[in-house]
């Protein structure tokens, strides 16, 4: 027996297994995978969809009859199936709306990625592009208070940086990085909250640059003083003004040769700057060492030169060659001796104080000096010119007798005295030779 219920029930299966049949419920299935609100191409295929569906559940409803009850139902539902196709245009032209905002806003925020990319590479390489933040509660940390003791004053007025470097310090780049430090943070101070406060560097190369700055200001009046004080030294010794003159030039003309040479082995060659102590000190060391050897040189070059210029310098050259020679060879090995070292300051000031001494033994006082000598003559010793012993008057007094002598291979004495006799005056003329060579005397 069938109630009504059950063949109520028993048609809306028949239906329900019809439009599964037809593939009813399939095409739901792809309209609920094909419904995406990011593109409109997607809600203009849901909307085809729908209409398809409704097209196939009006073509089962014909086939299968008008039942009340499930036609109401299927009534409803085409009705909301409409609502959902409004709805659905009009989240079409929100989409619309929302993708053309959204290439609004990506363009924009494409311009300021550009802007952010060219600042990033503009400041990539710059220490200024470097920093970190830190927050006001860290200062409540004990341990961070005990380490910001050494960097911060009690004030806060006053901070230090520590930078470190692979950089020699003792070398001229660390000098050159400490003055740049000092003029990169000064010149960022103006305009400022600490344009009024003050940057100072410490360390190795910051003392060494600030006494490479004094020095180099001072140099030229250090050399002015040296050459001064010598000079009036050698006038003093030689009771002359010409010959100290010449003296002092050649030993300034074998400072620069010398200089000149550390300069070509050390910054052409090796390619390392020349340190900065090291031209004072050779200055200071070649002048003194240079200028004391000269005097010694000339002082025996006057007494030997008092008959011939030309005579006087080989006998000078000769008695005092070898000891001046021998002297300067010595001094020289000791300052070749610093190029063992491994401080750079050492080595280039043994090579160049070095090859000053061995120009000025071989070639300052074998060949400059003596040259110059003789070119000048008796003006080396101006204003005390040496007088010829032949030139002078002999005095022809009683009981006193003038006596010349001349060295040579062959020494000679005259002498000659006068006196006073009875019959009037007359002269008696005394001459002895010796030979040095068979010891023969007249």
């Amino acid at each position: 027996m069938t109630t009504p219920q059950c063949a109520q029930i028993r048609d809306q299966v028949s239906i329900l297994t019809t439009l599964r049949d037809d593939g009813f419920f399939t095409q739901l299935a792809t309209l609920g995978d094909q419904y995406n609100p990011a593109t409109n191409a997607t809600v203009t295929g849901t909307l085809t969809e729908v209409q398809h569906t409704v097209a196939t559940m009006n073509n089962a409803f014909k086939t299968l009859g008008n039942p009340e009850n499930l036609a109401a139902d299927i009534g409803r539902l085409q009705h909301g199936i409409s609502q959902l196709a409004s709805g659905a245009r009009a989240l079409a032209t929100g989409v619309h709306t929302l993708a053309d905002s959204n290439i609004q806003m990506l363009s924009g925020m494409s311009q300021i990625a550009a802007q952010l990319q060219n600042s990033a590479r503009a400041t990539a390489g710059s220490d200024a592009a470097t920093g970190f933040y830190l927050p006001p509660e860290a200062f409540d940390n004990r341990q961070f208070a005990d380490v910001a003791k050494h960097f911060l004053s009690p004030d806060g007025k006053t901070a230090r940086f520590a930078i470190d470097t692979s950089t020699d310090p003792y070398s001229g780049e660390a000098m050159n990085l400490a003055r740049r430090i000092t003029d990169v943070a000064n010149t960022a101070r103006p305009n400022t909250s600490l344009a009024q406060a003050t940057v100072s560097v410490a360390g190795f190369p910051a003392v060494n640059s600030d006494i490479q700055r004094l020095l180099s200001s001072d140099f030229t009046q250090l050399a002015i003083a040296t050459l001064v004080i010598v000079g009036l030294i050698l006038i003093a010794l030689l009771r002359a003004l010409i010959a100290p003159l010449y003296l002092l030039g050649t030993v300034v003309l074998n400072y620069l040769a010398s200089l000149g040479i550390g300069v070509i082995v050390f910054q052409w060659i090796l390619g390392h700057e020349i340190a900065w102590p090291v031209p004072l000190l050779a200055f200071i060391i070649l002048v003194a060492v240079g200028a004391d050897y000269n005097m010694l040189l000339v002082s025996r070059l006057r007494e030997e030169s008092t008959h011939n210029i030309r005579v006087g310098v080989l006998r000078t050259v000769a008695t005092t060659g070898s000891v001046i020679t021998s002297a300067g060879l010595i001094f020289a090995a000791s300052m070749f001796g610093l190029m063992i070292g491994s401080v750079a300051i050492m080595i280039q000031t043994g090579l160049i104080i070095g090859c000053g001494l061995l120009l000025d033994t071989f070639l300052v006082r074998t060949l400059t000096v003596p040259a110059i000598a003789t070119l000048l003559r008796q003006a080396s010793w101006w204003p005390h010119m040496n007088r010829h012993p032949a030139s002078m008057p002999a005095k022809h007094l009683t009981g006193v007798g003038a006596l010349s002598a001349t060295r040579g291979p062959h020494l000679q004495i005259s002498a000659k005295w006068g006196g006073v006799s009875p019959g009037g005056d007359h002269v008696r003329r005394m001459d002895v030779g010796t030979d040095s060579g068979n010891g023969k005397s007249s």
